[in-house]
């Protein structure tokens, strides 16, 4: 996105920005720190209570709530009141876009205003902005789509539709490179850390206590079982090694081999890439030549590969499989509409795409309804059009899969699968060694077995990295971090403050491994370890407690705080075990007092404990006014390396 800083605009200047990866000021995401100042223009127009202005401001406020469906913001005040509250607008909409996005929020924003009104044109205006573990960019583009559409409406004087959906639309693409809110949310809910690592890849816990995913692969998502489950061929042909049921299929190079091959299935058949999920480019039962060749046309530009399957009459099941247990199930049923006898087809799409679970924004967990041409062809099949108005009762559908990124509507079954088909899900999964997958079985009834004269089903698809999805199943989530976190998935963090020297780090390490902990990572003076390792001597705080919490050999952080690296990036992780304030100042060599108070004003908001060691003679009584409801004791070098111990 562009900036919005523009030298001609009249109203708003969009300055520095900045990220700020770790912990700062008792946060407990990540943050981004932008800048923007009033114009003397604008600030004149606040001052002097300019009508014209206020009603645009309040105009486009409104406009901007109800494109995101959200709540007012800053309900207190109105943002043509004065800089200060047209600033945390500012702030609190850009907010509303992430939420709009579906990202969870665990920080509000801070705005820091310049003091006199007077000076709000000369010096910027400060505001911190969460993080959810997402891609930076995401949150500074949110910013920037914000500052960009209000400049223009204040230019113009019209409010840019078109320029806001273009751009919300780039925003919400992005986002699929960052972490799956579902799954961010349910660490949040269990306090687990989060590290991002690169896009979705994300690291949940630290240390021993940590694990990697790709939004549902896991450590344990073998690459040779994913890449056969990737493979529709490749994983009939796996499962027929296995005697599990799968539906008669011929891989194709060109139409007329597609055409061939449907002949000698037999109709209905399916046409499907060979190497794609989702649902994307499959047509299911086609009954003649013409159906065949225009949905081969579809497949055949979504992949080279091209599958032409026998159709298996039944219902559409996924059922979910994480470590040889079906813990979900559900019907997938096609996007359509149900007729009330009064409205058309097209007015009931319209009306099912202003639901809340259909409409954009962060109770959205469906697609919206559309017309395509797969509708069309349907439609055309029952003798409908978009205009004709189904009877009361009436079930139209709209596309010929159920996968719920067609539109389709998922139908809790869990409880109503019989063990027969819940074992075939297992056996399934089992056979392509995988830990966690969504098996899709055609069947008639789920409820018996597949076994039964009569109510034969197949294997349709094996995801390995299956959308638990969100409609129903977000509690799977916390289930399976739950089994891929260890414990708490987080392990002692010590940060040390005005250490002097390495000394008391050694201790510190030394009783750790007194205690049991058998990996012990440090970071001291320009330099960082495990044991007595030394992994690296050119790195700061910040890379080097980075480098440790991402080992997961590690039991144990030892951080020597020597410098203000960590104001500048933040702390590297939300929760400190305990903060040991050694001395006064930073070292013997960097006597900073001020820069020492700094840091522990950052440190204590994040610590489970503080102790000051006896010998560093601190103004105890000062520490506690700055740290509120925060305990201190005081104790000797030995009472704290016994303590550690314990």
């Amino acid at each position: 996105m562009s900036n919005p800083s523009n030298p001609k605009n009249p109203w708003l200047e969009a300055g520095p920005f900045r990220y700020v990866p770790g912990y700062i000021n008792g946060r407990r995401q990540p943050c981004m720190i932008v800048a923007v100042k009033p114009t003397p223009q604008l600030i004149k127009a606040l001052s002097s209570e300019n009508a014209e202005l206020s009603n645009r401001l309040d105009s486009f406020f409104n406009w901007w709530n109800e494109r995101l469906y959200a709540t007012a913001t800053a309900k207190t005040t109105k943002p043509s009141a004065d800089w200060s509250s047209l600033a945390n607008h500012l702030a609190a909409g850009t907010t509303q876009v992430l939420r709009y996005l579906g990202l969870p929020l665990l920080d509000e924003v801070q705005v820091a205003t310049p003091r006199a009104a007077d000076e709000a044109s000369q010096q910027w205006t400060s505001i911190t902005l969460p993080l959810p573990h997402c891609e930076p960019g995401l949150v500074l583009d949110a910013w920037q789509l914000l500052l960009q559409v209000l400049s223009q409406t204040l230019q113009t004087k019209k409010l840019p539709e078109p320029l806001f959906r273009k751009q919300l639309d780039k925003l919400s693409e992005e986002k699929q490179h960052s972490i799956s809110p579902l799954l961010l949310k349910a660490a949040y809910d269990l306090d687990l850390p989060v590290t991002p690592l690169k896009g979705i890849m994300t690291q949940f816990g630290h240390g021993r206590q940590s694990t990697w995913l790709e939004h549902t692969f896991t450590e344990n998502s073998a690459n040779l079982s994913v890449r056969i489950a990737r493979n529709k061929h490749d994983t009939a042909i796996r499962l027929r090694q296995m005697c599990l049921p799968v539906a008669h299929h011929h891989e194709v190079a060109n139409v007329n081999e597609a055409l061939q091959a449907a002949q000698a299935l037999g109709y209905p058949v399916v046409v499907k890439p060979v190497a794609l999920d989702g649902g994307v480019g499959v047509a299911a039962n086609l009954a003649n030549q013409q159906e065949v060749h225009a949905a081969y046309a579809i497949a055949q530009k979504q992949s080279p590969r091209v599958l032409i399957e026998k159709h298996v009459a039944g219902r559409d099941y996924r059922l979910t499989v994480l470590d040889g247990e079906m813990i979900w199930a559900v019907e997938r049923i096609p996007a359509g509409v149900v007729g009330d006898g009064q409205h058309s087809i097209e007015q009931l799409i319209a009306k099912e795409n202003l639901t809340d679970q259909r409409r954009p924004g962060l109770q959205q967990t469906l697609k919206p309804l559309a017309i395509n041409s797969e509708a069309r062809q349907l439609l055309q099949s029952s003798n409908l059009q978009p205009q004709s108005v189904p009877a009361k009762g009436q079930f139209v559908a709209l596309r010929r899969t159920a996968n719920v990124a067609n539109g389709g509507r998922p139908k809790v079954v869990t409880e109503q699968v019989h063990p027969d088909n819940a074992a075939l899900a297992i056996r399934a999964t089992q056979a392509l060694r995988l830990d966690l997958t969504g098996v899709d079985l055609i069947i008639p009834d789920i409820s018996r077995s597949w076994r039964e004269p009569g109510n034969h089903g197949v294997v349709c698809e094996i995801n390995a990295q299956p959308d638990l999805g969100s409609t129903t199943a977000a509690h799977l989530y916390p289930m399976v971090l739950k089994k891929r976190v260890t414990g708490s998935g987080r392990i002692p963090i010590i940060a040390l403050l005005g250490a002097p020297s390495d000394e008391l780090t050694t201790q510190v390490v030394a009783a750790l491994q007194a205690k049991g902990l058998q990996s012990i990572g440090w970071s001291g003076h320009h330099r960082a370890g495990i044991n007595d390792v030394t992994l690296s001597t050119n790195g700061k705080t910040f890379a080097h407690s980075m480098m440790l919490l991402t080992d997961q050999s590690v039991d144990a952080l030892v951080l020597n705080v020597y410098d203000d690296e960590l104001l500048k990036r933040g702390l590297p992780a939300d929760k400190i075990a305990w903060l040991v304030l050694a001395g006064s100042t930073l070292s013997a060599t960097q006597p900073n007092p001020r820069l020492f108070q700094h840091l522990t004003g950052m440190l204590v908001p994040a610590c489970q404990q503080v102790a000051i060691i006896e010998e560093a003679r601190l103004n105890i009584e000062g520490l506690n006014n700055a740290a509120g409801d925060t305990n201190f004791q005081t104790l000797t070098t030995a009472q704290l390396l016994q303590a550690l111990e314990r």
